[in-house]
């Protein structure tokens, strides 16, 4: 059986070039972003997200925190109210929203 760590275990050259292609970028710049079908997210991103996604979850936003300007441990996957339980099954730790602290709809990435 295939785990998450066999899908998501990137060369080391490929996790080098996204990194570096997201420091040199700002936030909202979106100098490390790709686009498929039409959403557009951070590249460190991508094979988790697509994952996630062939899972069934709704993602509504995300950042792999990576950016120039970016605080650091900002990296962040939202997900659709109805699957946050899943997201916690799924293994993923839910990520503070100093804003909202009573949300629970980001959660920590897990590939970058």
């Amino acid at each position: 059986m295939t785990t998450f760590a066999d899908i998501f275990a990137p060369s080391r050259e490929d996790r080098l070039k996204r990194l570096v292609k997201c420091r040199e970028s700002t936030v909202q710049e979106y100098g490390c972003c790709v686009v498929k079908n039409g959403i557009s997210f951070d590249a460190c991103l991508a094979k988790e997200l697509f994952w996630l996604w062939d899972q069934g979850i709704v993602t509504i936003g995300s950042c792999c925190g990576k950016h120039v300007n970016s605080p650091s441990n900002s990296s962040y996957i939202s997900v659709d109210k109805k699957q946050i339980q899943i997201m916690k099954i799924l293994g993923y730790k839910v990520r503070t929203n100093n804003l909202h602290p009573e949300r629970e709809d980001s959660f920590i990435p897990k590939t970058v």
